[in-house]
């Protein structure tokens, strides 16, 4: 499983840097051009200058060595992905739907160069360390004090979190949320129901929500910014859950009774069971409402939405189609490079998404391979049951039962990795303590 490199072996604080090089990208795509690159060449530079400072001071040669290979490559990347990737950005559209009031037009985003789908969902966490600086900033004015942490407030964290977000999305924060969410203690609303930022246990995390409204609104270019903030300057960062869409504005391809239909050709098998399948709405009577399918259960690792989106937004003769995946990271790796290729792990989701892209490449999730906890009675059971009639036979075929469970067993007194060791409770057939006099 990959991971952050840049953070195993030490941190540093690159915060400003970043604001400076974000802090003045609009929203047109000529704003992630020339002027822009000219700016990120500017303060990569200071950020290798400081970087390298940092480094030299090291005593392992060999350490030493592997950072500054390490970071070298990582700026490479980013100012490769800054030169080129403002061609390859989904665009913001919008798409007129007819509805009993009227027309009213409804914006979505148009999939970058090469792309089908775009991300509509992220949930992301960060450790709060990755906003030292903040804390050290603010806590210069107290040296003359005994200090501790308390000093530093959990919305401090929340609102330097706040400008980055600001920074790469366009949006900021709105206000604090009267109960924390997603088992958090704190939570704080993002302007215009972009998101959410939530903080206050779970190992000293920050969580980032960015709705599907966010993920449109957000600034152009804002996956690969994000990307490059949380692969460089974020510590610990995760992806926890992304969404990907795929719009068929007229269904070509996608519609629901494609979506039925692929239910009996085994479209969304991908080897075991056959996920859940449901269908809800007007498509046995139709009324122009819209008709939804849902693959999978929505509590699982991935699950999906084909629905009707023109008619779910009034318009009774619309043919707009949409496809929606949702991954979670309970069962899947999700890496940081899915902000940049949507298109190859959405149609990885099911076999029969190869109708919506002949030409790319899927790409699965990793599965992070779980080893399940077998209790002593359900090992006895599934012993029972795939072996039981062998014993039996040996059994009656031996008449010494130790002699037998010798030639069954091996010399080394191993247990099984996944059985759960029995422990016997003595306490009840023990005499009672006396009691004092």
């Amino acid at each position: 499983m990959a991971t952050n490199s840049l953070h195993t072996n030490g941190t540093f604080s690159t915060f400003p840097l970043w604001g400076k090089l974000f802090s003045d990208a609009g929203v047109s795509p000529l704003s992630n051009t020339g002027e822009k690159l000219a700016l990120a060449q500017q303060a990569l530079t200071q950020l290798r200058k400081a970087k390298l400072e940092q480094m030299i001071a090291l005593e392992d040669e060999s350490q030493k060595a592997v950072l500054f290979a390490q970071f070298d490559h990582e700026m490479e990347l980013v100012k490769e992905a800054i030169k080129t990737g403002h061609r390859d950005y989904p665009l913001l559209d919008t798409k007129m739907v007819l509805t009993d009031d009227g027309e009213k037009p409804v914006l979505f985003r148009r999939p970058a160069n090469k792309e089908i789908a775009v991300a509509d969902w992220l949930n992301f966490t960060i450790h709060k360390s990755t906003f030292d600086s903040m804390k050290r900033e603010k806590l210069k004015g107290y040296r003359h004090l005994e200090i501790d942490d308390c000093i530093v407030t959990n919305s401090d964290y929340v609102y330097a979190c706040g400008e980055v977000i600001q920074d790469i999305f366009g949006f900021g924060i709105e206000s604090k949320m009267k109960n924390g969410i997603n088992y958090y203690n704190e939570a704080y609303k993002l302007e215009n129901g972009c998101g959410t930022i939530c903080i206050g246990g779970q190992n000293d995390t920050i969580m980032i929500t960015i709705t599907g409204v966010g993920c449109t609104l957000g600034k152009y270019g804002w996956e690969q910014d994000l990307h490059a903030w949380l692969r460089l300057f974020a510590h610990r960062p995760k992806i926890t859950r992304i969404d990907f869409a795929f719009d068929d504005l007229e269904s070509k391809v996608a519609s629901i009774q494609w979506g039925y239909e692929q239910k009996d050709l085994g479209g969304y098998k991908s080897g075991g069971r056959p996920p859940a399948f449901n269908i809800i709405g007007d498509y046995w009577n139709p009324d122009g409402s819209g008709t939804t399918i849902y693959i999978g259960k929505r509590t699982s690792s991935k699950f999906c939405r084909i629905y009707e989106k023109g008619k779910q937004l009034g318009d009774k003769e619309s043919n707009w189609t949409r496809v929606e995946v949702e991954y979670k990271a309970h069962d899947f790796y999700i890496p940081l490079d899915a902000l940049l290729h949507p298109t190859q792990h959405f149609l990885a989701s099911y076999p029969c998404f190869h109708a919506f892209d002949h030409e790319t490449a899927p790409v699965k999730f990793e599965m992070i391979q779980k080893a399940a906890e077998i209790t002593w009675e359900k090992a006895v059971s599934i012993t029972r049951h795939q072996f039981g009639k062998y014993l039996s036979a040996f059994r009656s075929f031996y008449e010494d039962d130790s002699f037998l469970l010798d030639i069954l067993t091996e010399e080394k007194h191993d247990y099984p990795t996944r059985l759960k060791p029995l422990y016997l409770d003595y306490s009840q057939s023990m005499p009672p303590m006396p009691l004092p006099a």
